[in-house]
């Protein structure tokens, strides 16, 4: 059976603060704290974890977390991690949630490494990885790298015959695109936004949801990619392929809305989903409705908690 690898090229420090009143209000008094290390394919590690699902991970991230890393994620039952330190300082991430359901997130830019450590990476996933694995790569790189370090993973991947899932936004998912057709690409509104907007060099309205769609569509007819995940938040997941244009889509429904607490790590779980769904042979139309009773799942816990098979199914009464 085929193996999922997720890759972390700049993770962070996830800090989640969860306050009394209004975000924007001088005096606030924190209710809730999560702080985790986190980037996107350990995240998605976690979910598919909570599925029983093993997968390995693969991260270039700072010494100074070393000791919370092991503390974390050594003894796992279902991760294994494969860090690669570098000498620089921890990359941060704070959101800041109120009680109106806002959110506001700082992020910091990162340090820079050097591509050696790229190489490192890669030569470690190609001696484990085999025909039909799965690599889901996470983030962008370094600040100090440029863009051609994508083109190692890609040759790497197509010599083995490896599936790559991509999580990248604007410029450095345009450089993607014109050097490889992805196995799947997952993208949020932002992120589809971000991309949009870099390359027709005009605003995309975040809010219209058919325009969006069309996007989509026109991409994997195009033959950018073989599959496009969208994730919009409560407008629901979509599914599209270059045969079949939408393939399936499924949505929350208005009930689902009053349990909604974090979406932080709904993304990451909405993706965790939709791999265990493939990876066990689901059909599309089920496959995207556990994939998106995943999300809602994840979303309705404060901070990286993920849901059970048995939270997931359960949770699929509140789609349409």
């Amino acid at each position: 059976m085929s193996k999922i690898f997720t890759i972390d090229l700049n993770p962070t420090i996830d800090e989640i603060l969860y306050v009394s009143g209004n975000s924007s209000s001088r005096k606030n008094s924190i209710i809730q704290k999560s702080h985790e290390i986190g980037g996107k394919g350990l995240n998605i590690s976690c979910a598919l974890a909570s599925l029983e699902m093993e997968t390995e991970n693969f991260s270039i991230i700072s010494h100074l977390l070393e000791g919370k890393l092991t503390n974390q994620y050594g003894i796992h039952k279902y991760i294994k991690i494969n860090p690669i330190f570098h000498t620089g300082e921890i990359r941060k991430k704070i959101t800041i949630l109120d009680k109106l359901g806002l959110s506001y997130k700082f992020v910091e830019k990162g340090v820079g490494y050097n591509e050696d450590l790229i190489d490192e990476m890669v030569l470690k996933l190609e001696n484990k990885s085999k025909k039909d694995d799965i690599w889901v790569l996470n983030g962008t790189l370094g600040p100090n790298l440029y863009l051609n370090q994508y083109l190692k993973f890609i040759t790497a991947a197509q010599n083995l015959g490896v599936k790559i899932v991509f999580q990248l936004n604007g410029e450095d998912l345009n450089y993607i695109l014109q050097h490889h057709k992805p196995f799947l690409i997952r993208l949020n509104r932002a992120e589809l936004v971000e991309y949009l907007n870099f390359i027709y060099l005009k605003a995309v309205d975040f809010d219209d949801v058919p325009t969006l769609i069309n996007y989509c569509e026109k991409l994997v007819k195009e033959e950018k990619a073989q599959q496009i995940l969208l994730t919009l938040d409560k407008d629901g997941v979509v599914l599209f392929s270059k045969h079949n244009g939408i393939v399936a889509s499924s949505t929350n429904n208005r009930l689902a809305d009053k349990y909604i607490i974090d979406t932080s790590f709904s993304g990451e779980a909405s993706l965790g989903a939709f791999l265990y769904a493939i990876r066990n042979n689901f059909n599309d139309l089920d496959a995207i409705k556990f994939c998106c009773s995943g999300g809602f799942t994840t979303a309705t816990f404060f901070g990286m908690e993920f849901g059970t098979f048995e939270d997931i199914l359960d949770n699929q009464k509140f789609l349409d």
